[in-house]
C-alpha cells in the first residue's frame, strides 16, 4: 500500500507541473482577447483540488507506516477526503469527457495514444478513489485494534 501512497504522490506532482503549464499556455494565449470567466474558474477549482490532494497524500502517509510506530490520534481534516476524492472524480471525468468527445465527434475512430491517454487518465482515478476507500477502512481497523488492546491491558490493572 505505501507503494500506492508514493505513486499517487509523483502523479500528484506530475499533473500539477502539467497543469501549470497548460495554466501558462492559457494566460498567455488569451492574454490579447481573454478567456471566459468560467474558464479561470475551473482553473482555479482543479488548482485547489490538486494541492488539497497534495496535502492529503503528506498527512495521510503515517498511517502506512508500521503498528509500532502508529499515530492514530491525528485525524484527517473531511476537507482533505473531499479534496482527494473531489480529484480522482475530476480525473475520471475528463477521462469521460474525452471518450465522449472521441465517440461522438470523431465517430469512435481513436488513435492508440489517445486510447493511452485515456486508459492512463482512467486508471490514476479509479487508484486514486480506490486508495481513499481503503485507506479509510484501514484507519477503521486499526482503531479498533488499538481499543481492543488498550481494553485488553486495562483488565491486568
Amino acid at each position: 500500500m505505501r507503494f500506492f501512497k508514493i505513486f499517487s504522490i509523483v502523479i500528484t506532482v506530475i499533473f500539477f507541473c502539467v497543469f501549470m503549464y497548460f495554466v501558462y499556455v492559457i494566460i498567455e494565449n488569451e492574454s490579447k482577447r481573454g478567456a471566459p470567466f468560467l474558464a479561470y474558474v475551473y482553473l482555479a477549482l482543479i488548482f485547489i483540488s490538486i494541492l488539497v490532494t497534495f496535502v492529503y497524500h503528506f498527512k495521510s502517509y503515517h498511517y502506512y507506516r508500521a503498528k509500532e510506530n502508529m499515530n492514530l490520534s491525528k485525524k484527517l481534516s473531511k476537507i482533505l477526503w473531499a479534496g482527494a476524492i473531489s480529484y480522482n472524480s475530476l480525473l475520471l471525468f475528463v477521462a469521460g469527457m474525452s471518450a465522449y468527445d472521441l465517440i461522438i465527434y470523431r465517430m469512435g475512430f481513436m488513435r492508440w495514444r489517445e486510447v493511452a491517454v485515456l486508459s492512463c487518465f482512467l486508471f490514476i482515478g479509479g487508484i486514486g478513489i480506490l486508495e481513499v476507500s481503503l485507506l479509510k477502512k484501514r484507519i477503521k481497523r486499526l482503531k479498533s485494534e488499538v481499543e481492543l488492546k488498550d481494553e485488553i491491558e486495562s483488565i491486568g490493572n
